[in-house]
């Protein structure tokens, strides 16, 4: 193992394998989600397989894989599950990845913040928060991190959190956190330059001094990527583009780290459509400019920790609200709910700007599974409705529904609403029907057949053209979907 041994990677996804014959020559590894290769199975205890030979497909294209979670993060009081874990290590096993990597940040709360985190009910936001920066929030990252490296052969690393939160004076500074967390835990840090740029314009802490808080020696994978602009928000949207302060942060950054490993490049597949083609090899080409110039350059002696502004408190002074406190509170501000579900601290936090945001972008999530795991549905949906009433339903969906962490349960849990909402329309409810039969077969792995009220092609093309589903021939029709 040697510094930057593994290059300038691009973080793969399903709409970006087309993509890889033409950026070929610019990408020396692939970072993969390990949840692409996972298939439902419908056992609450095990509910996913691992399909193998798209494992297997995947590593005869490329010299080096490293893989990076999105599904079990580590840094709030709920463990990541056991059957999670040990698949992901399976995962990362049969890819031979040289690096393992998850988020430094919660996506599940108690629902009643006076049990006991192990055993009160707890919901989903699908969205990863923030997490706790405080010793006692150090303390429940390292836990989780400590369950994860168990199960992996494969060194492990903690990715430096988005935050779109006001600075707290109770927590932290955020380097100063990242730091403790990886120093208790005995861990490595995935740099994502974009995310700490992020937090700086957004108001957070300055990014270079982030960087200098941290042990750099740990640091072996840097992430960089796009965003835009939002209500006065910069957002971790991974579209296209690296800005000039990002790729100027960048080259100051990385020749200070020693056992830096890759450089990786994320993008949504939908930006790589928007921005064409010629966009993404010009990124990469900027990123692999940046590679060889670090590589050339004397690394630095690594500088040594600057205090944070606020000292990390002692475990005798935290903060009255500890991590499950903090979670449940911003988890349930997050998916919508008032302030008057989230206790006192939910009060102090409902002030923070940075809450509409997430509730705004908790939603748009919310909007995007559903819409993605019901196409047919959502199709009829807006020509039915209009995008004015789709928006309206989804946000009466939300108001009644907590999220969904799987896209797919999303969609299931939108259809049960759904056929009582619209139980007076008999097109949607086939288009549920359908669109439900097709989630069960890929579930399944076996062709599903189902009825609907409409023949399928004259229903579908119903919908492309603009005509009203009244005018669509009625009947009842056995339709195999899968």
């Amino acid at each position: 193992m040697s510094r930057l041994d593994l290059g300038v990677g691009l973080a793969l996804m399903p709409g970006l394998i087309d993509e890889l014959e033409r950026v070929a020559d610019l990408v020396d590894c692939l970072e993969v989600e390990p949840q692409t290769f996972w298939w439902e199975t419908g056992d609450p205890d095990a509910p996913f397989r691992l399909d193998r030979d798209d494992v297997v497909g995947l590593t005869h294209r490329v010299d080096a894989v490293l893989v990076h979670g999105v599904t079990s993060p580590i840094g709030g009081s709920r463990r990541p599950g056991p059957f999670m874990v040990q698949l992901f290590a399976e995962t990362a096993e049969l890819l031979g990845a040289r690096l393992a990597s998850e988020h430094l940040a919660f996506n599940e709360a108690c629902s009643d913040d006076h049990g006991s985190p192990a055993t009160a009910a707890t919901f989903s936001t699908a969205f990863f928060l923030p997490p706790r920066q405080t010793a006692s929030g150090v303390e429940v990252a390292a836990d989780a991190i400590h369950l994860f490296q168990a199960a992996l052969s494969t060194p492990f690393s903690i990715e430096t959190p988005v935050s779109y939160l006001r600075p707290r004076a109770d927590e932290m500074d955020d380097g100063a956190y990242v730091a403790a967390v990886a120093e208790r835990a005995d861990c490595g840090i995935l740099l994502d330059l974009h995310n700490i740029w992020a937090n700086q314009r957004n108001g957070r802490q300055n990014a270079r001094e982030y960087v200098d808080q941290l042990p750099l020696d740990r640091i072996w994978e840097v992430h960089l990527a796009g965003g835009f602009e939002r209500h006065g928000y910069w957002l971790d949207a991974h579209s296209g583009g690296l800005h000039p302060e990002l790729l100027a942060l960048a080259d100051d950054v990385l020749p200070r780290l020693p056992a830096l490993r890759a450089v990786v490049y994320e993008i949504l597949p939908e930006f790589v459509s928007q921005d064409g083609h010629d966009g993404l090899r010009c990124d990469l080409e900027a990123i692999q400019r940046l590679v060889a110039v670090s590589g050339r350059r004397r690394v630095a002696t690594p500088a040594p920790h600057i205090a944070p502004r606020t000292p990390p408190p002692a475990p005798n002074h935290e903060p009255r609200d500890g991590p499950d406190s903090w979670e449940q509170a911003l988890a349930t501000l997050s998916i919508g709910r008032s302030a008057d579900h989230a206790g006192q601290l939910g009060v102090e936090l409902a002030d923070d700007p940075g809450i509409e945001l997430l509730r705004e972008l908790v939603a748009a999530g919310r909007n995007g599974r559903v819409a993605s795991s019901l196409p047919l549905t959502t199709q009829l949906l807006l020509t039915s409705l209009g995008v004015d009433g789709v928006d309206d339903t989804f946000a009466d969906y939300a108001a009644a529904t907590e999220p969904a962490m799987w896209g797919s349960d999303e969609g299931r849990r939108f259809a049960a609403w759904a056929q009582q909402r619209f139980v007076d329309h008999p097109s949607i409810l086939a288009a549920l029907r359908f669109d439900i039969a097709a989630l069960d077969s890929v579930r399944t792995n076996h062709p599903a057949t189902i009825e609907v009220e409409f023949e399928p092609l004259t229903f579908i093309a119903s919908i492309h053209d603009g005509r009203s589903t009244d005018d669509v021939p009625t009947g009842r029709f056995r339709v195999t979907v899968g």
